[in-house]
C-alpha cells in the first residue's frame, strides 16, 4: 500500500524545507568519508578499486560500486540538516531487505563518548535515481554525527545543506585509526539489516570505535587470489574473514581458504585475523552435514596456523551464534540475518575484537 502514510500519519516522510539553507557536495568539505577507496579524489564511490573489482568477476564488479561499509563524519551547529542524493537507480525494493538498507542512510549523534540513533534518511517509494531529505535539531548548539551509507546501492553524488552562516567541520578521529578489513558474503555487505547502522560491523564500530572496510560482496565472495593480494596490501589492525557462504562447493572452499589467509599472513605476519564460519542454522540432517563440512575446513585453516606457531589467529564457530536465541527470530530467510541476528553476530565477535585492538581493554 503506498499511500499508507495517507491513513497513517507516522509513515509519512519528513517534509524536506530547504529556503535559507547552503548545499555543498561532501567531497568539497571538511566532513571526512570513511569505508570507501580513496573517496576524496576517486572519481567513484566504490569500495576496492574499479579497475581491479572489473577483472574479479562480474558480480564483484557491479557490487563494487555498493556503498556498505562508507560512513560520513561530521560536526555542526546547523539546526536543519539535509542531503540530495544521487544514485544510479539500479536497486529497487528487495524482497528480503528494507528500502531503507538498501539504498537510504541512517544517522547517529556522537555524544558523551558514544553514538546513539538519531533518524533514518529514508528514500520514497517512487525515487527513481535520487532524492532530498532532512532532520531538524531542537537548537542551533555545535553537535557531531555519523551518517551510514546505504549497502546495496550506489552513490553518484552526495550533498549536504546546512543553514547560511552555519559551521560544517570534520568529525572526531576513531580510537582506532587503522582500519578492520571485513571480507565475506551478502551477510558481510549488510543484508537483511532493516537500515545500515544495524550491520555486524556498524554496531561494533559504535561499541569499540574503530575505522573498518566492509569488502562483503553479495553471492561473491569466493576467496579470489586478486582480492587476497590486495586486502594484503591495506594497512589494516585487524581482519575479519566471514567467507563461507559464498564458496559454491565444499571443495571450493577447502581449495582457497587457507590460501587466502596465508596471502594475508605473508604481508603481515602479526596482524590479528580472525575466521569465522557461517551464522545460519540448518533445518535438516543434510544440511547440518554441509555446514558442518565447511567449518571443518574453515577450522583446519586456524588450527594448521595455530600448529605452526600463529599467536593471532583467532576462530569463531558461526554455528554458537545465533543458539542463544534458538536461531528463530535470528534471520529473515534462514539465512540473511534479522536486526536481532546481526547484534547476535556483534556480541560474538566483540571480545574477539577488543582483544585484537585493545588488548582486551
Amino acid at each position: 500500500m503506498s499511500d499508507l502514510h495517507l491513513i497513517d500519519p507516522n509513515f509519512a516522510l519528513p517534509a524536506v524545507e530547504t529556503e535559507g539553507m547552503v548545499f555543498r557536495d561532501v567531497l568539497k568539505t571538511e566532513a571526512d568519508i570513511y569505508g570507501l577507496y580513496q573517496p576524496k579524489t576517486n572519481p567513484i564511490y566504490c569500495r576496492l578499486p574499479q579497475e581491479l573489482a572489473d577483472t574479479v568477476s562480474p558480480g564483484v564488479s557491479r557490487l563494487n560500486r555498493c556503498t556498505a561499509g562508507g560512513r560520513l563524519r561530521f560536526k555542526t551547529d546547523s539546526q536543519r540538516i539535509a542531503f540530495r542524493v544521487r544514485q544510479t537507480g539500479e536497486k529497487k525494493a528487495s524482497s528480503h531487505q528494507t528500502f531503507i538498507n538498501t539504498s537510504g542512510f541512517d544517522m547517529y549523534l556522537w555524544e558523551d563518548g558514544r553514538q546513539r540513533f538519531w533518524c533514518s534518511l529514508i528514500p520514497p517509494p517512487d525515487r527513481t535515481n535520487g532524492y532530498e531529505t532532512m532532520t531538524r535539531l531542537p537548537d542551533c548548539r555545535l553537535r557531531e554525527f555519523v551518517v551510514n551509507f546505504p549497502a546495496y546501492d550506489g552513490v553518484l553524488e552526495l550533498q549536504i545543506g546546512i543553514e547560511e552562516g552555519c559551521r560544517l567541520e570534520g568529525g572526531s578521529r576513531y580510537r582506532s585509526e587503522k582500519p578492520v578489513v571485513f571480507y565475506g558474503s551478502s551477510i558481510t555487505q549488510g543484508a537483511c539489516a532493516s537500515r545500515p547502522g544495524n550491520s555486524y560491523q556498524n554496531i561494533l564500530t559504535r561499541r569499540l570505535d574503530f575505522d573498518y572496510l566492509n569488502f562483503g560482496y553479495s553471492g561473491n565472495g569466493k576467496g579470489e587470489p586478486a582480492v587476497a593480494e590486495y586486502l594484503a596490501s591495506l594497512d589494516a589492525s585487524a581482519y575479519v574473514m566471514d567467507y563461507d557462504h559464498n564458496a559454491p562447493t565444499v571443495d571450493h572452499l577447502a581449495a582457497t581458504h587457507e590460501p587466502f589467509v596465508r596471502i594475508l599472513r605473508e604481508k603481515h605476519p602479526d596482524i590479528p585475523i580472525l575466521l569465522m564460519s557461517k551464522t545460519d542454522i540448518p533445518r535438516t540432517e543434510k544440511a547440518e552435514e554441509f555446514t558442518n563440512r565447511r567449518r571443518d575446513v574453515i577450522r583446519a585453516t586456524y588450527e594448521t596456523l595455530l600448529a605452526e606457531g600463529d599467536r593471532n589467529i583467532y576462530f569463531l564457530d558461526g554455528q554458537t551464534i545465533f543458539a542463544i536465541h534458538g536461531g528463530d527470530s535470528c534471520t529473515v530467510d534462514g539465512t540473511h540475518p534479522t536486526d536481532l541476528g546481526f547484534m547476535c553476530m556483534a556480541d560474538a565477535v566483540e571480545p574477539f575484537l577488543r582483544k585484537m585492538l585493545y588488548g582486551g581493554d
